[in-house]
């Protein structure tokens, strides 16, 4: 097969077919990968909303942390500064 041959294997509709199936190969490879990157996170999200959904309460959201070692406090300063910081 020689140069002029080979070139037009590779015109018009073929070239079309290979940009589409290399397209749909990216697509399928792409999904498979966000897949792998969300299962992990769905899974630690429904592990705190199982574990963790009791804690969450008014005095959660409203009061300051404690010392290490202390029990209860919150995560008031956590939301108070940034809504500080963009207003």
């Amino acid at each position: 097969m020689n140069a002029m041959e080979a070139n037009k294997l590779w015109t018009g509709s073929n070239r079309h077919h290979w940009r589409k199936f290399k397209n749909a190969v990216m697509q399928i490879i792409t999904c498979v990968c966000a897949l792998l990157v969300i299962a992990p996170l769905g899974l630690v999200f429904y592990h705190l909303i199982k574990s963790g959904l009791g804690s969450v309460n008014w005095a959660f959201f409203t009061q300051l942390p404690k010392p290490v070692g202390e029990p209860g406090g919150g995560v008031g300063i956590g939301i108070l500064l940034p809504v500080e910081l963009l207003s």
